[in-house]
């Protein structure tokens, strides 16, 4: 828990958070986004079997368009700091 305080709070962006935090954030993103689309599902006037043929198809969709993002996110996160180990490993043989 120390180390994560420490890189919330690293102003010179050494440490990522992103990895750690993310299954956290997509666990509630998708709890969020199950929430809403139960909401369409129920309310409002109209059709409820052309709204629940919707929700078939627009809640895995939209788990899947929220993955996407959430990977991308922890991808670009992986790249900086593999390549700020590629560049620690090239200074330390330049010197």
């Amino acid at each position: 828990m120390g180390e994560f305080v420490k890189s919330l709070f690293d102003l010179r962006f050494e440490k990522f958070i992103t990895p750690t935090i993310a299954g956290i954030g997509l666990v509630i993103v998708y709890v969020v986004v199950a929430l809403l689309w139960l909401y369409f599902l129920f309310s409002g006037p109209g059709n409820f079997v052309l709204r629940l043929i919707t929700f078939l198809i627009g809640l895995p969709l939209s788990f899947i368009v929220v993955r996407i993002w959430f990977e991308a996110f922890v991808a670009l996160t992986k790249i900086a700091e593999n390549s700020a180990k590629i560049v620690n490993i090239l200074e330390e043989r330049g010197s």
